[in-house]
């Protein structure tokens, strides 16, 4: 047989063969980024990967209800999640955001736990999500999982526990300030090299405990200060370190909550 024969009889991978496995790894990929598949090797990434499903959420879409927060594991690929608590009188604020490369949901729930928490998407997402049951048979099989979920839950602990001390023990435009500055340090919602933080008015004072009505007064004074630049859903820092001086956080947010909650134990 010739070789030009050879050639025409091989059998060569379908069109899409390499595509696909680009589209694997790049899911791979992001999935190896996230904290609680940190050290997992590449065909263990690549079962992780084949357990899960994918979904899109428009914004403003229930991404999980109240009482269904331990359902699955949400692994966000692109966009924004807010995770929300109501008060028995109606009020809301924002416990949590969370972007690319983080998870929320079934690892800091128990099953049936009756969570009073809602997660809703800020804009477009595109996600990869668990069932409870199958991320807790990947944990069994892989207790690095295990030790990475307590390390996740432990560091988000600490930091609502310094939320939370500032809620208690500052005034309110401080609280504004030092919410906005730690928003500064999340690359989930900071523009790169910006200093720019992309949050609605209503949602910039339900994270930092205030009332919308602060927030606007309080933005159009800093930015008359020449503190901020503001646009219509961004608010622009272009001096960080002018910022936390003329607010009184010239440690920056992290330091002025941890302050109140030394200020707060007996």
């Amino acid at each position: 047989m010739s070789y030009k024969c050879l050639w025409a009889t091989r059998t060569w991978p379908h069109p899409n063969f390499f595509a696909r496995q680009r589209e694997l790894s790049k899911h791979t990929q992001r999935i190896s980024e996230a904290g609680v598949f940190q050290g997992l090797s590449g065909s263990q990434l690549r079962e992780v990967f084949f357990q899960s499903r994918r979904r899109t959420f428009s914004p403003d879409e229930t991404v999980f209800s109240r009482g269904h927060c331990g359902d699955h594991l949400i692994l966000i690929q692109s966009g924004l999640v807010k995770l929300i608590q109501r008060s028995r009188s109606g009020g809301a604020i924002i416990l949590r955001i969370a972007g690319s490369g983080e998870t929320i949901g079934a690892h800091g729930e128990t099953p049936n736990s009756g969570s009073s928490c809602f997660a809703c998407a800020m804009n477009p997402c595109e996600t990869l999500m668990w069932s409870r049951q199958d991320f807790e048979m990947l944990e069994r099989k892989y207790p690095v999982i295990s030790a990475n979920v307590c390390g996740e839950l432990s560091r988000r602990l600490h930091d609502f526990e310094h939320r939370f001390a500032g809620y208690v023990n500052e005034k309110a435009k401080r609280r504004l300030a030092a919410g906005l500055l730690n928003l500064l340090k999340s690359p989930a919602l900071s523009s790169t090299g910006a200093n720019t933080v992309t949050l609605r008015r209503d949602e910039l004072a339900q994270f930092s405990g205030v009332s919308v009505f602060t927030v606007s007064r309080t933005l159009s004074e800093w930015e008359n200060s020449g503190l901020v630049n503001l646009d219509t859903h961004a608010i622009t820092v272009p001096n960080i370190d002018r910022f936390a001086y003329k607010t009184g956080l010239a440690g920056g947010g992290d330091e002025l909550l941890a302050k109140a909650a030394s200020a707060a134990l007996p």
